[in-house]
């Protein structure tokens, strides 16, 4: 699928960060009657919203290579996959529970190596694929809607204001 149009430091590192700034500025002028100044750097915000992946890789948990860690697409249980028609279904069960409810309704239970195996995640990921191949994007939504396994469909820009007409 299409990575979103939208840019980290432009949608969230600025704007999210001025909105919040205006806010309290808003508030501070109702409670006390003078304005202030917002300060709302693009690179600033943007630093702060990536902490999270700096402090794991400070802490040894995060490795500087794309795709071998557990949120940038290296994990086979959070990503995307194909599905027989050309959709995709998105996946993201990284917690225990949201794990085993989705390879038992991928129906691959105990054929799969286990999810903290790094070095077999090649091979977890290639079976998950392989049975996502199986069914549409339509089939695997209906198995998955309702459950606690997440999982979604992808859905395109005009199909996802109303996900119930393309599911």
């Amino acid at each position: 699928p299409t990575v979103p149009a939208n840019l980290l430091s432009d949608y969230a590192g600025g704007s999210l960060y001025l909105v919040i700034g205006l806010l309290a500025a808003l508030r501070h002028a109702a409670a006390g009657g003078s304005g202030q100044v917002v300060d709302a750097a693009i690179v600033d915000g943007t630093a702060h919203l990536s902490s999270m992946i700096h402090g794991m890789l400070a802490a040894g948990g995060w490795q500087d290579r794309r795709g071998a860690n557990l949120l940038d697409g290296g994990a086979p249980f959070y990503g995307t996959y194909e599905t027989a028609d050309g959709g995709h279904m998105a996946v993201g069960a990284l917690e225990p529970q949201f794990y085993a409810e989705f390879i038992r309704l991928l129906g691959i239970e105990g054929q799969v190596p286990q999810r903290d195996d790094l070095a077999s995640w090649g091979a977890l990921r290639d079976a998950i694929a392989a049975r996502f191949q199986e069914r549409t994007r339509a089939e695997w939504t209906a198995v998955f809607e309702g459950t606690n396994a997440c999982v979604a469909p992808v859905l395109s820009l005009r199909e996802a204001p109303d996900p119930v007409s393309y599911t």
